[in-house]
Protein backbone atom coordinates (compact mmCIF):
# COMPACT_ATOMS: atom_id res chain seq x y z
CA UNK A 1 0.00 0.00 0.00
CA UNK A 2 1.26 3.42 -0.92
CA UNK A 3 2.07 5.80 1.95
CA UNK A 4 0.26 8.53 0.00
CA UNK A 5 -3.02 6.68 0.52
CA UNK A 6 -2.91 7.73 4.18
CA UNK A 7 -3.27 11.39 3.17
CA UNK A 8 -6.65 12.77 2.19
CA UNK A 9 -6.98 14.16 -1.33
CA UNK A 10 -7.39 17.75 -0.10
CA UNK A 11 -4.24 17.47 1.99
CA UNK A 12 -2.28 16.11 -0.97
CA UNK A 13 -3.55 18.95 -3.16
CA UNK A 14 -2.59 21.60 -0.59
CA UNK A 15 0.90 20.16 -0.13
CA UNK A 16 1.34 20.02 -3.92
CA UNK A 17 0.30 23.68 -4.17
CA UNK A 18 2.98 24.63 -1.64
CA UNK A 19 5.53 22.53 -3.53
CA UNK A 20 4.63 24.48 -6.69
CA UNK A 21 5.45 27.75 -4.95
CA UNK A 22 8.77 26.63 -3.43
CA UNK A 23 10.71 26.68 -6.76
CA UNK A 24 9.79 30.35 -7.25
CA UNK A 25 12.33 31.28 -4.59
CA UNK A 26 15.03 28.85 -5.72
CA UNK A 27 17.86 29.41 -8.17
CA UNK A 28 17.12 27.82 -11.56
CA UNK A 29 20.33 26.65 -13.15
CA UNK A 30 23.87 28.04 -13.03
CA UNK A 31 23.35 31.35 -14.85
CA UNK A 32 21.61 34.45 -13.54
CA UNK A 33 21.89 36.75 -16.55
CA UNK A 34 18.94 38.50 -18.19
CA UNK A 35 18.55 35.90 -20.96
CA UNK A 36 18.37 33.05 -18.46
CA UNK A 37 15.86 34.95 -16.32
CA UNK A 38 13.63 35.53 -19.35
CA UNK A 39 13.68 31.82 -20.15
CA UNK A 40 12.42 31.00 -16.65
CA UNK A 41 9.43 33.34 -16.71
CA UNK A 42 7.08 30.85 -18.50
CA UNK A 43 7.89 28.16 -15.94
CA UNK A 44 7.18 30.52 -13.07
CA UNK A 45 3.88 31.63 -14.62
CA UNK A 46 2.85 27.98 -15.01
CA UNK A 47 3.76 27.24 -11.41
CA UNK A 48 1.73 30.18 -10.10
CA UNK A 49 -1.20 29.00 -12.24
CA UNK A 50 -0.82 25.44 -10.91
CA UNK A 51 -0.65 26.58 -7.29
CA UNK A 52 -3.69 28.83 -7.72
CA UNK A 53 -5.73 26.07 -9.39
CA UNK A 54 -4.73 23.56 -6.72
CA UNK A 55 -5.59 25.88 -3.84
CA UNK A 56 -8.91 26.69 -5.48
CA UNK A 57 -9.67 22.99 -5.87
CA UNK A 58 -8.60 22.21 -2.30
CA UNK A 59 -10.92 24.81 -0.80
CA UNK A 60 -14.05 23.84 -2.74
CA UNK A 61 -16.27 20.79 -2.67
CA UNK A 62 -15.19 18.10 -5.15
CA UNK A 63 -17.00 18.64 -8.46
CA UNK A 64 -16.20 18.12 -12.12
CA UNK A 65 -14.86 21.68 -12.25
CA UNK A 66 -12.41 21.09 -9.41
CA UNK A 67 -11.25 17.82 -10.99
CA UNK A 68 -10.63 19.71 -14.24
CA UNK A 69 -8.71 22.37 -12.32
CA UNK A 70 -6.53 19.69 -10.71
CA UNK A 71 -5.92 18.10 -14.13
CA UNK A 72 -4.94 21.47 -15.61
CA UNK A 73 -2.62 22.06 -12.67
CA UNK A 74 -1.07 18.62 -13.15
CA UNK A 75 -0.37 19.53 -16.77
CA UNK A 76 1.17 22.85 -15.74
CA UNK A 77 3.34 21.08 -13.17
CA UNK A 78 4.46 18.60 -15.84
CA UNK A 79 5.47 21.40 -18.22
CA UNK A 80 7.25 23.22 -15.37
CA UNK A 81 9.03 19.98 -14.53
CA UNK A 82 10.22 19.60 -18.12
CA UNK A 83 11.47 23.20 -18.14
CA UNK A 84 13.24 22.67 -14.81
CA UNK A 85 14.93 19.52 -16.12
CA UNK A 86 16.01 21.40 -19.26
CA UNK A 87 17.45 24.15 -17.07
CA UNK A 88 19.17 21.61 -14.78
CA UNK A 89 17.47 23.08 -11.71
CA UNK A 90 17.77 20.08 -9.39
CA UNK A 91 15.94 21.54 -6.33
CA UNK A 92 13.06 22.68 -8.55
CA UNK A 93 12.92 19.25 -10.21
CA UNK A 94 12.69 17.56 -6.81
CA UNK A 95 9.88 19.87 -5.63
CA UNK A 96 7.90 19.57 -8.85
CA UNK A 97 8.31 15.80 -9.09
CA UNK A 98 7.04 15.45 -5.52
CA UNK A 99 4.11 17.73 -6.32
CA UNK A 100 3.29 15.74 -9.43
CA UNK A 101 3.33 12.49 -7.45
CA UNK A 102 0.89 14.00 -4.95
CA UNK A 103 -1.48 15.36 -7.60
CA UNK A 104 -1.47 12.48 -10.08
CA UNK A 105 -3.70 10.08 -8.08
CA UNK A 106 -6.33 12.82 -7.83
CA UNK A 107 -6.00 14.01 -11.44
CA UNK A 108 -5.97 10.71 -13.28
CA UNK A 109 -9.16 9.84 -15.12
CA UNK A 110 -11.18 7.07 -13.52
CA UNK A 111 -13.73 6.51 -16.29
CA UNK A 112 -13.07 5.84 -19.97
CA UNK A 113 -13.13 9.07 -21.91
CA UNK A 114 -11.25 11.02 -24.50
CA UNK A 115 -7.74 10.14 -23.34
CA UNK A 116 -8.53 6.78 -21.79
CA UNK A 117 -9.34 3.80 -24.01
CA UNK A 118 -12.76 2.36 -23.46
CA UNK A 119 -13.06 -1.35 -22.64
CA UNK A 120 -13.63 -3.62 -25.59
CA UNK A 121 -17.17 -4.85 -26.12
CA UNK A 122 -17.68 -8.39 -27.34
Amino acid sequence: MSPLRALRARTRIRVAAVLCLVPLGLAWGPGTGPSELGARVPARVLLVFAATALLLAATRAPTQATVRAVRAAAGAIAVGLVLAVADRAVPAVICLAAGQMLVFPVARPRKPGVFVPAPLRR
